[in-house]
Parts: structure tokens; sequence; C-alpha cells
């Protein structure tokens, strides 16, 4: 183990820009940022211990990681597992990545319980299930064991109305059993549990005819004109009931439309 007692003088000191060129006696030079050189005490003469040599050229190596991590930290916040991915990305020893994330959790910039929090709020404002929210946080690297210890289920029949307007509208003109496979999916999506969703869609199941007749209209009357070519009578009707079953569409709205229709050939139409 070298002995503080040797080492090398500082001959010359070249500040730079946004850097500090120290050059010894040997012609050896570290070169520091100047958040690297405030953490020493340096001038032009002093002799450098080896130890304290080491520390500077330690300083030198994880300058960039310093400056790397300044750049993506002013942009967002980072979990600590990303922030250890970023950095083993771009090289950094082991040793580097852990004194770097002790060096920014002290300084507040890594902070996995408050980052969670804060996600886990905006995730519900977005009104998204605990499913949803699950699978984001673990996108964002916090652990499974953080994740359960922190973020609870909701009411989630709460959150899953807020979505309903909408995608009643957006597939108000589908049969119902196509309106509710949407629904479902749609819901499936925003991480909403499987029995939570069947519930709340059944207690919304029945069929606004007035907003889906007129496409099961354009349907049939489309079916009655490719059929009716080789069919008529019962046996015309029973293969239009079965093709708009298939459709999805209830046997309400299927009588309907063959009562008009047996209507309009009544009156010539």
């Amino acid at each position: 183990m070298p002995s503080d007692n040797t080492g090398k003088y500082i001959r010359d000191m070249l500040v730079q820009r946004k850097q500090v060129v120290i050059t010894f006696e040997d012609e050896s030079t570290v070169t520091l940022s100047e958040r690297g050189y405030t953490q020493f005490y340096l001038y032009p003469k002093k002799r450098i211990s080896d130890k304290e040599y080491a520390q500077l050229k330690e300083a030198e190596a994880l300058d960039p990681f310093h400056s790397f991590l300044i750049r993506l930290l002013a942009r967002g916040r980072y979990s600590e597992a990303i922030i250890r991915q970023k950095l083993y990305a771009r090289k950094a020893q082991r040793y580097q990545v852990e004194e770097l994330v002790k060096t920014y959790r002290e300084y507040g910039l890594i902070d996995d319980q408050a980052l969670l929090k804060e996600l886990t709020d905006y995730y519900r404002e977005q009104h998204l299930g605990y499913r949803a929210i699950q699978r984001k946080l673990k996108e964002k690297g916090f652990s499974e064991t953080l994740i359960k210890a922190q973020v609870k289920p909701l009411n989630e029949g709460t959150s899953m109305h807020y979505f309903l307007p909408f995608l009643k509208k957006k597939y108000a003109h589908l049969p119902h059993i196509a309106k509710r496979q949407k629904m479902y999916q749609a819901l499936v999506n925003k991480g909403f549990d499987h029995d939570t969703i069947s519930t709340v869609i059944d207690a919304q199941a029945e069929e606004d005819l007035d907003v889906v007749y007129p496409y099961a209209k354009r349907v049939f009357d489309a079916a009655y004109m490719k059929y009716k070519r080789t069919l008529q009578g019962n046996a015309l009707n029973e293969r239009l009931i079965n093709f708009m079953r298939t459709k999805g569409y209830t046997m309400n709205t299927i009588k309907q439309l063959l009562g008009e229709k047996d209507h309009d050939e009544r009156e010539g139409i």
C-alpha cells in the first residue's frame, strides 16, 4: 500500500470554460469538470499523495457519468433501476454505479418511493385500472415488492364508469354482442379486472335500438338482396334470422326488420 509521503507535485493548472486541466511534474494530466474540481483543494506546486492522485483519477473517470446524469435528470425523473440500466449501458463499472446512485440519492434526485407515489397519482387521474397501473410501474423499473407495498387497489367500478360514456358512444352503432366485446377489450386494455368489467358491462347491456337500428337495417337490406335470389318465404326468413344473429343483433331488432320488410312487400314498396 503506497505511503502518503510518496506522490508528485502539480506543475500547472489550466482553467478552461467547463473544466480544469491539471498537469503534474511528470507530464501526466488529470482533467476535471467544475463539479469534480470543487471536491478538492488544489493549487500549483502542491504535492499530491498517491492516494490523492488515485482519487483525482477516479473523479476524472466519474465526470462523464455525472454529466450524463445531470442531463438525464434535467429531462425527467427515473426509478433507480432505470438509472442503473442507463449507466451500465454507458459502460460504467459496478462500483461506479453504486457510488453514483448513492450520491444522487443523497441529492434527493433518486427517490423511488416518492416517484412511485407521484406516478401512481398521475395514472389514477387518467382513470387507469389497478392492473394497468401495476404494468406501467413495472415498465418504469419499480420492483413488484415496492408496488404491492405502496399501491393498493381502489374501487375500480368508479374509475371504469369514467370511460363508459365514451365507449358507448364509440361503439353505439354495433349490435349488442359486438359492442360488448369491443367495450370489454377496451376496458381490459385500461387495466381493469375481468370480473368487474363483466359486472359493469352487463349492467349497461340494454341495446339502444334508436342508435343501432339504422346500421342494422343496412346490414339486413344487403343480406335480403343477396338471399332473396335463391330463397323465399320461411326459408328466406330463417336464413336472415341466422345471419343477423351471427352479427350480434337481438331478436327484437331482427323481428322489427322482418316486420317492416313484410309490410313494404305487401304495400308494394
